[in-house]
């Protein structure tokens, strides 16, 4: 059966499907929520925003495949993911492409792309 589960600090939730945490706006983050919902996949995603438990966002950031990050919600937020490699940024004002040049559109596109490759593989 496939399913979208969503994750919400303080709860983790381990299971082997594609897994995302979303760092944005409330509408971004229900827009990425409800764009999964309708892929036919099972995946979790972790919602997590500025005034998420950092412990439980490091946590969520470790268990998750990707991490789609909007550079203004927070710049501690920013500057603590932008340089990993599973980090997806959209929003920047900033130039982080000396950091990391894995920027977005938007998630939605991104996610559209990700969802498109995905069906190529099996």
């Amino acid at each position: 059966m496939n399913q979208l589960t969503i994750v919400t600090d303080p709860d983790i939730y381990v299971m082997d499907q594609p897994s995302f945490l979303t760092i944005g706006n409330a509408d971004t983050n229900l827009d990425v929520c409800e764009f999964l919902r309708n892929t036919g996949e099972s995946i979790t995603v972790y919602i997590g925003d500025s005034d998420s438990d950092l412990s439980w966002l490091l946590n969520s950031f470790a268990s998750s495949d990707y991490l789609l990050l909007d550079t203004q919600v927070d710049p501690f937020l920013t500057g603590l993911f932008i340089d990993k490699p599973k980090t997806y940024y959209y929003n920047n004002d900033n130039k982080y492409t000396n950091i990391n040049i894995q920027t977005i559109e938007d998630p939605i596109r991104f996610l559209i792309d990700w969802s498109l490759e995905q069906k190529e593989i099996i």
